[in-house]
């Protein structure tokens, strides 16, 4: 018995020692892979770097960080340590930030609205202050560290914030407010090193520049996570809708081009998420592969393969010229945050460099005179802003497309399939024009294919022909104008005006101070308009006077009623269609300016010069038509599984078996399709590989507008030449 016992505690202590070993041995690997990190890392920076990011412990799926199942997690390149839990209790941990010293993390309970600090050790957490971290940033002139937080959040795409203030990071009951001009997106706003300028999205899926000394903002395109660089560069960039490319500008000297950053090894071509400048001008980060589709993207998917990854930029910012890992566990890595030790320094260096080339307007600018403009839509890539003559306040003027409707190459609406729709213009419009007797309007519009024998409405403020304020109309080739008038106490209507369709309509009439008004609707028919050709028109009211011109010459100047707009209805501001579908107008429109005011002859003909000269710069692509077999289809998502967008394209891969017309280059070639628009999934979407189809083709890069837009492709070919299908 003895010797059994005896040895059976040999036998222990031998699996005891057995399992010291392994434990030794399993620490000596995980030892070595520390140090092999941290000396990629030194050799990528050539500082101490250190990493935040938050880590998912549930699915692995929580990309947009608005969970509880939450990590917080930091890394450390010169403390031994490798990547370690800075907070272990599970929370939300939305966006996590490293302080401009490098010594705190600030985060947000995003649910709750609550912003957190917490010592890089993981010590002294505390609540700091309410709303969401947007940024951190250093004032080196006072040594005083900020935290920029959005409040007041909309409930729209994208959760963006009315008010962005500055909190003291040591002292969070001084705070000030430094942006209240726009709705502004969580990701990124980003600050220069002098604290002017910050980029973000105005809200998404508008991303620009603000400049927070006075206010202005520069609309730079669409797309989503935009960053600025930490010095006082100013470049710029904005994320893709492919999540694999970012679009550089330099917005000093009007220079743009574009990167990709899914180049990574390790991420072999997948989507990648979450790019953010760090704290250095030389390094950003991001997060991939994402390789689990759901829906229609990768994003949503996360997956356990998800890591963070440092970048560094070459000299001339044109690619990135080296990566690093930072990251390798199964779990996945979301909103990674990079604090470079020698970017303070450079902070420190560089904060009142200013640079040296500045950016002029352009010599086209227009509209040339705003007095009294009460709403302005030049193209999509413009920030179509006016200052209400009112209140003060400056008013974002923005369209949205419905239906098949969308944006044409040149950013303007394009009207052929479907209407445009002014976004909460038509209470502020009626207000405006209620309290004037004078009313302008200007716009460039281009009508497509052979003109309809049915009137179609070009722009107006209606909801249908006997509900309208105002309408440009055409019928055959002909322009025609109505406006919705209430007679003045006194005056008489003028006999034999020109028209050559009735000249007054019934109308229901708005209720106004217990009284029922007679709200006519005058028409007049104006001049005929060229089919295929940008017609820049403005028509101009005041009592008694009625006045149009076509392409800056004068073509109506008559004596008319004497009206005002007080019984105008509270009706949308439509383009290419009235609301009962019954008005179709097939075309492009641009250049879109309201006024309260009469317009002059000069000022006519000075508005057209302007676009003359813009128009001449334009370049028109060509375009091929083509017969190809489709080889490699890409899955078409949801509607629901793109949010926030609201427009979605996908990428197939075709062989192509004839060039009926034009050129192009490859037999084998990656073709871009709209398969959502207006959150539906179009008729047209669905494609069956092996098939043929004939189309028209442009190269992808020959269409701006498309840059931002959501686009999926299974294809990981990226060296085919791309093109867009026009007729999608």
């Amino acid at each position: 018995m003895c010797r059994n016992k005896q040895i059976s505690r040999y036998t222990l202590y031998a699996l005891i020692l057995s399992g010291l070993l392994m434990t030794t041995g399993c620490r000596s690997e995980e030892q070595i892979r520390i140090q092999q990190t941290a000396k990629a890392v030194r050799a990528l920076t050539d500082a101490r770097t250190r990493v935040v990011w938050a880590e998912d412990v549930g699915d692995n799926r929580d990309v947009f960080a608005r969970d509880v199942q939450l990590r917080l997690m930091g890394y450390d390149s010169d403390d031994g340590k490798g990547a370690r839990i800075i907070r272990r209790e599970t929370a939300n941990y939305s966006k996590p930030l490293i302080t401009p010293r490098g010594d705190r993390v600030v985060y947000t309970d995003f649910d709750r609205e609550l912003v957190y600090r917490i010592d890089f050790d993981g010590t002294h957490h505390r609540k700091l202050t309410r709303g969401t971290a947007l940024d951190v940033w250093l004032d080196v002139r006072t040594g005083v560290e900020w935290v920029y937080v959005g409040r007041d959040r909309v409930d729209a795409r994208g959760d963006p914030y009315r008010m962005v203030y500055r909190v003291r990071l040591d002292d969070p009951d001084i705070e000030e407010l430094v942006w209240d001009r726009r709705v502004v997106g969580t990701d990124n706003f980003q600050l220069s090193a002098n604290g002017k300028r910050a980029s973000g999205v105005f809200p998404w899926p508008n991303a620009g520049v603000a400049d927070l000394s006075d206010g202005s903002w520069e609309r730079l395109g669409n797309g989503c996570w935009p960053s600025l660089a930490p010095d006082n560069s100013y470049l710029f960039w904005i994320f893709d809708g492919s999540h694999r490319n970012i679009a550089m500008f330099d917005t000093q000297n009007d220079r743009r081009w574009e990167m990709r950053i899914n180049t990574a090894p390790g991420i072999d071509g997948y989507e990648v998420y979450h790019p953010r400048w760090s704290n250095h001008p030389r390094f950003m980060t991001m997060t991939g592969p994402y390789k689990h589709r759901v829906g229609g993207n990768n994003i949503r998917g996360g997956g356990p393969d998800v890591e963070v990854h440092i970048g560094r930029f070459n000299e001339d910012f044109t690619e990135i010229e080296a990566w690093t890992r930072v990251t390798e566990s199964d779990r996945a890595a979301f909103f990674p945050d990079v604090w470079v030790e020698s970017g303070l320094t450079l902070l420190t260096e560089r904060t009142d460099e200013e640079p040296v080339v500045k950016r002029e307007k352009p010599a086209d600018t227009w509209p040339v005179v705003q007095d009294n403009l009460v709403f302005i839509w030049e193209d999509r890539s413009r920030n179509n802003e006016i200052n209400d003559q009112r209140s003060g306040e400056i008013i974002m003027c923005q369209v949205e497309p419905e239906g098949k409707a969308r944006y044409g190459r040149f950013f303007d609406m394009d009207v052929r399939h479907d209407r445009f729709v002014a976004e909460n213009a038509e209470e502020r419009l009626v207000e405006q024009f209620r309290g004037s007797p004078e009313f302008a309007f200007e716009a460039l519009i281009t009508p497509s294919g052979t003109p309809s024998d049915t009137p179609g409405l070009i722009a107006g403020m209606s909801e249908g022909p006997d509900r309208r304020n105002f309408g440009l109309v055409q019928q055959g080739d002909t322009l025609y104008f109505e406006l919705r008038l209430s007679p003045n106490d006194g005056s008489s209507e003028l006999e034999g005006r020109a028209s050559a369709r009735p000249g007054t309509r019934g109308s229901a009439s708005l209720q106004e101070e217990g009284e029922d008004h007679a709200t006519p609707i005058q028409q007049w028919e104006l001049f005929p308009l060229e089919a295929n050709e940008p017609n820049h028109i403005i028509v101009s009211y005041r009592p008694g006077k009625l006045s149009a011109w076509r392409n800056g010459v004068q073509q109506v100047d008559q004596e008319v009623e004497h009206g005002d707009f007080r019984n105008w209805e509270v009706v949308p501001l439509l383009f290419g269609n009235d609301l009962d579908d019954h008005a179709d107008w097939p075309g492009w429109i641009e250049g879109v300016a309201l006024y309260n005011r009469t317009l002059h002859p000069e000022e006519a003909a000075m508005k057209y010069t302007r676009y003359v000269e813009r128009l001449a710069r334009r370049e028109h692509p060509e375009s091929a038509v083509v017969e190809a077999r489709l080889v490699l289809v890409t899955e078409i998502p949801t509607p629901e599984s793109i949010e926030p967008y609201r427009r979605a394209l996908t990428m197939n891969e075709y062989e192509v078996l004839e060039v009926k017309e034009g050129n192009m280059e490859g037999d084998r070639i990656l073709v871009a399709h709209w398969v959502i628009m207006d959150d539906r999934i179009l008729d047209t979407a669905e494609r069956a590989p092996g098939q043929i189809y004939r189309m028209t083709l442009e190269f992808f890069d020959d269409r701006p507008e498309l840059e931002g837009e959501w686009l999926a492709m299974e294809s990981d070919d990226f060296l085919l030449p791309t093109y867009f299908d026009i007729d999608s």
